[in-house]
């Protein structure tokens, strides 16, 4: 597959990259982009989440199989609605009328706000989709049936794992104005740009292909200028910049090249956003707040070209000049910053470091005996996992590979450790959720205990009652954007598994805060006292403190005043003191609020931030602390007894919301009256060509090729009318799939016009499970082609972990089987079975073993062969491409193996600031490839490969591969080597292939 896609790439030339990649380019989000594969052609540029008709697994208080509880029919079966506004259409599950309502009314006054700015009015409406399928967060810009739409997700971030999204003032203002302020940067065009345009349809977006920082950077200005506060004016950009000055191994430079590409270092795709806005900042105050539009406009033709004169236009001034002043003003600002936090009340930290940073940390807790922590994180080289860190040994164990979670509470039996609990995404069709799972420390087993998503945090409370030693009552809060649910329920550990038992449901609006999401709760284990970080719809948190009972009555409430919005994860130390989360004084550090006193007091000083904590029965307080190269855990001791700062607090009787529904009921039943049932038929009317064609059928070659799908992604196709280079043959491909949850039908025509019409086709059903720590496909079809009938079946799994370096599988297990049985003459034939493993060698490398296998199990058939013999892409026999020699070598065997050695020789992270060409990484490899032709005969035990057609041969090849970024964010690849085939027929040669990925 390797070679067969650089031969592809060969025929693709940059005019096509400029075309199709420029649109994918805009697909920006708040979270990292998805890598796609050129091999897939047409299939990324109109991807929405398939997920109609999905079944509730069980209803409320019921067992859900052998995996968990059902909280409520989350995964129902939609109904997709739409209306439309003056310049946007709507689309949205029918339970989401008001937050429709709300997304309608926002995007209108958004579009207002941009089109002043930028002196643009789109021509068509822009549809946003609102979207059920995660439970993250986030939104984002991609290429629809009628051009760029915007998907959004229906949740509120969570502190948990949100702390850069946590700072705004609407959550979708805030989203809204961003994802727009891409559209709008991208709508711009002129001259050139605008021709293309003209001719092709909507797909050269010259904006789409800018850096990346500036993408992000823009659109996170003025999500900062819209809404008055946000990730322009949060504490953690400041923080995030200011570790990168103060402790980044270049001297704290942060280089324009690095991000003007995707990072490949710390904190990588985050930091686009954080230092892209402050950059826009600092032109804003140098220039005016309109300076970033007028760049826009100017840039809207090719930017590979004119993105530096439309800077030196406006300002004077080249990108790379204006990066370096902002860098010093940003150094200055930062170093009076860490020299005043340092000597703040002549206090220093006291908490000293357990780990090194080293990635992502989703949750932590300690014992109560304060000597283990237990910890999930996301590390450099891409594995994560849930460990354990032995404080007394020094010593970290890997619990579980391939989770990372959050909201870790550890179960006791005997006073020792004897579970977990904790909340990690999972996949359930096409629904990616949030669940409650159990892990048992003794056995090793992790068992889901929820269905339906949308968990986002656990904790325990005492039983009193001692005839039930193995229940736990705990307290499950689910978020949404509607506010929150809160369910007491029994979780019982026995020896068939642990099960759990709703015994109460409470929701934000029957405790007086309707609409509200009730973050991070603590109870204080063997007493009625409970605290929460409380957030409203504008984003603004306070903490509440009360009392609950052991049948889950929550009563007094009471909310604590004197704290900014920036208050959360409160956790008790005793029945009077807590300590919580805070940024009052521009950095997040741990607070202790003393109820009986009224007095709240600073008791750390970190110059970064801490960001999530726990406490030992022991007094040790255990954090999760930001630093310039990933998260580290410290740990500090007697931190209650350090009072830095005395502020004054005061508790007030919990107010209730008074925003009522009536007041909306007008508005939704207008929205409701105008709402249709959405069955677009637009998708079927393409709004792009491209010249240039790749698969679907056609090897490589010049024609007309176009995809589309609908919104919500249940119908898709493409089309493809081609001549084709490699066969010299006029082509012309038709391809559709229709997706459930559970699994896709697909239908693939091909027409080759040669000597008269030979037409091939297939169809099918095919089904993908996503896991965290693997993913696997399995598909049958029908297949004819050539005069050959049969049907074929399709298996893949893979575990592959991929470096950062660029597309490069660095560990792992890959495995393709596909079989094909032929009706006349009957024949199977296994089609192709693909296996390859990946492993780390230390630091040295990495080191790849991979074979494929064809044959007709003994049949003489000569059916198959080793090179391409043919020009289609739906015949099951294409052989295995062989290098060094001749193709088309034919028998009923056909064996290759390959193993390749990789080292990685320099990482160069660096490129030049302007010409869109940088340089990632070098590494060399030697390899050794075997190859053997023949049959398959049970004479001789000893000699079971007869070797019937004398067709083993071997090569030995050195390769040297750099890899790369091409139009700032599309990435490349090329290869030079030698390769060595001594035995007959072989050829010596060098060669160098060129590739790039999405």
């Amino acid at each position: 597959m390797q070679n067969r896609r650089d031969y592809i790439i060969l025929s693709v030339l940059i005019f096509t990259v400029l075309l199709i990649f420029s649109a994918q380019s805009g697909q920006s989000s708040f979270t990292p982009e998805i890598s796609l594969e050129i091999e897939k052609g047409y299939s990324s540029l109109a991807s929405a989440n398939s997920f109609d008709k999905l079944q509730p697994c069980l209803t409320s208080e019921k067992s859900c199989g052998t995996t968990g509880l059902m909280l409520e029919d989350q995964n129902i079966r939609y109904k997709w609605l739409y209306y439309e506004t003056d310049h946007f259409k709507v689309i949205y599950p029918d339970k989401y009328l008001s937050l429709a309502y709300m997304i309608g009314e926002i995007s209108e006054d958004v579009y207002s706000k941009l089109s002043s700015l930028t002196h643009l009015k789109p021509e068509k409406k822009i549809t946003v989709l609102i979207s059920d399928s995660q439970d993250n967060p986030n939104g984002y810009v991609t290429l629809g049936p009628e051009g760029l739409f915007v998907t959004v997700y229906a949740i509120r971030p969570y502190s948990a794992f949100s702390y850069n999204l946590d700072e705004y003032k609407l959550w979708y203002e805030t989203l809204m104005s961003h994802e727009l302020a891409h559209i709008f940067h991208f709508r711009q065009s002129k001259k050139f740009a605008n021709g293309v345009r003209s001719v092709f349809g909507e797909i050269f977006f010259p904006n789409g292909i800018t850096p990346v920082f500036y993408r992000e950077g823009f659109a996170t200005y003025f999500e900062t200028l819209y809404c008055g506060v946000g990730r322009g004016k949060s504490s953690f950009t400041e923080m995030m910049i200011r570790e990168a000055f103060e402790k980044h191994p270049l001297n704290g430079k942060i280089y324009i090249d690095r991000y003007s590409s995707r990072p490949r270092i710390w904190p990588y795709t985050m930091g686009c956003y954080m230092y892209g806005v402050s950059f826009f900042d600092y032109l804003s105050d140098e220039y005016g707040n309109d300076v970033p539009f007028k760049i826009n406009r100017l840039s809207g033709n090719i930017p590979v070209y004119s993105f530096d004169r439309s800077f030196k236009e406006i300002t004077g001034a080249k990108i790379s000049d204006l990066w370096d002043n902002w860098l010093y003003e940003k150094s200055r600002e930062s170093s009076e910053l860490i020299e005043q936090i340092k000597n703040r009340n002549n206090g220093v930290s006291k908490i000293k470091p357990i780990s090194a940073g080293s990635g992502w940390i989703g949750s932590v807790a300690v014992t109560r005996d304060g000597k283990k922590v237990f910890y999930s994180i996301l590390t450099d080289e891409g594995e994560y996992g849930l460990y354990c860190n032995d404080l007394s040994s020094a010593k970290t164990e890997l619990i579980k590979r391939n989770i990372l979670c959050s909201s870790i509470r550890i179960i006791y039996r005997n006073k020792r450790p004897a579970g977990l609990l904790y909340v990690r995404e999972d996949f359930e069709t096409n629904f990616e959720r949030k669940n409650l799972y159990f892990f048992d420390l003794k056995t090793r087993t992790e068992d889901k205990l929820t269905e339906g998503g949308y968990v986002e945090e656990a904790d325990l409370f005492k039983d009193n009652d001692r005839r039930r030693e193995n229940a736990r009552r705990i307290l499950i809060v689910k978020n949404s954007s509607g506010g929150s649910v809160l369910y007491v329920a029994d979780f019982f550990i026995t020896p068939g598994g642990p099960t759990v038992k709703i015994l109460k449901k409470l929701d934000s609006g029957a405790l007086g805060l309707k609409r509200y999401n009730f973050e991070t709760p603590s109870i204080l284990y063997g007493s009625g006292k409970i605290a929460f970080s409380v957030k409203d719809e504008g984003g603004s948190r306070f903490l509440a403190v009360g009392n609950i009972d052991r049948r889950g009555n929550i009563a007094g409430l009471m909310r604590v005043t004197g704290l900014n919005y920036s208050a959360y994860m409160p956790k008790w130390v005793d029945e009077n003191r807590l300590i919580f989360i805070s940024d009052k004084n521009g950095v997040y550090n741990l607070y202790l609020l003393d109820l009986k006193k009224n007095r709240i007091s600073r008791i750390t000083n970190v110059v970064s931030g801490i960001f999530d904590f726990d406490i030992s029965g022991t007094g040790l307080v255990v954090c999760k602390i930001y630093s310039s190269n990933g998260f580290y855990l410290g740990a500090g001791r007697d931190l209650i007894k350090g009072w830095y700062s005395k502020l004054s607090a005061e508790t007030e009787p919990l107010f209730s919301t008074k925003r009522k529904d009536e007041a909306f009921k007008d508005a939704y039943a207008n929205i409701a009256a105008r709402s249709k049932r959405y069955r677009s038929t637009d998708y079927i009317f393409p709004c792009f060509w491209s010249p240039f064609v790749a698969g679907n059928g056609i090897y490589s070659g010049v024609g007309f090729f176009t995809a589309n799908s609908d919104y919500i992604g249940r119908f898709g196709y493409s089309v493809g009318i081609a001549y084709d280079f490699y066969d010299n043959s006029f082509k012309t491909s038709v391809e559709g799939s229709y997706s459930w949850p559970d699994f896709d039908v697909f239908g693939k025509l091909l027409f080759r016009y040669e000597r008269g019409v030979q037409p091939a086709y297939h169809f099918g059903i095919k089904k993908e499970i996503i896991r965290s720590s693997f993913l696997t496909y399995g598909g049958v079809g029908y297949l004819y082609e050539g005069g050959y009938g049969g049907i074929d079946f399709d298996v893949n799994y893979s575990s592959v972990r991929y470096s950062y370096m660029w597309a490069w599988p660095i560990s792992g297990f890959f495995v393709k089987s596909s079989s094909y049985f032929n009706f006349k003459p009957q024949m199977f034939i296994l089609e192709g079975l693909a296996i390859s493993y990946n492993f780390n060698i230390k630091n040295a490398g990495f080191f790849n073993i991979r074979g494929e296998v064809l044959t007709d199990f003994g049949g003489q058939s000569g059916f198959v062969y080793t090179g391409r013999a043919k020009g289609y892409l739906y015949a099951p026999l294409n052989g295995i491409l062989s290098t060094g020699y001749p193709d088309r070598v034919y028998g009923s065997l056909a064996m290759k193996q390959v193993f390749r050695y990789t080292i990685p020789l320099v990482s160069i992270e660096r490129g030049l600031s302007i010409f869109p060409l940088y340089f990632n990484s070098v590494l060399f490899s030697v390899y050794e490839t075997n190859y053997q032709i023949g049959g398959i005969v049970p004479a001789s035990p000893n000699n079971f490969f007869e070797d019937i057609y004398k067709g083993f041969r071997f090569s030995l090849a050195a390769e040297i591969v750099l890899n790369l970024t091409l139009m700032y964010d599309v990435l490349g690849r090329i290869s030079a080597g030698y390769e060595v085939s001594p035995m007959y027929g072989g050829v010596n040669r060098i060669y160098i292939r060129f590739g790039f990925s999405m």
